[in-house]
């Protein structure tokens, strides 16, 4: 059975930051003991989207930005859950430059 429960968390870490962040969110899911009746273990795991505003990549509002990271945790979730994944990852996008609406100045 899948239980799913989304969430979304604004940092100010930057890029690396928000990855490290997200890495150590998903490990601690994996890793941490779930026992909930006498016994009764689950295993808990956690899909992360990340998007950021950094570089030359921006957003027109806030939305877009919550779009992009809402289509990364959908990309982790195709990839086999358990991870964390960087909006400019999950949308094919090799230069990493454009998510969404964002606008580049390449």
């Amino acid at each position: 059975m899948l239980y799913f429960c989304s969430s979304y968390h604004l940092s100010l870490v930057g890029s690396e930051g928000a990855r490290a962040t997200g890495e150590r969110v998903v490990h601690t899911f994996r890793t941490a003991p779930h026992e909930v009746i006498q016994g009764t273990k689950l295993i808990v795991t956690a899909s992360v989207g990340i998007a950021t505003m950094e570089g030359n990549v921006v957003f027109d509002n806030p939305e877009d930005l919550v779009s992009a990271a809402d289509r990364a945790v959908y990309a982790a979730n195709r990839q086999g859950r358990d991870r964390a994944v960087m909006s400019h990852c999950a949308l094919n996008n090799e230069a990493g430059l454009r998510v969404g609406r964002a606008t580049s100045s390449k």
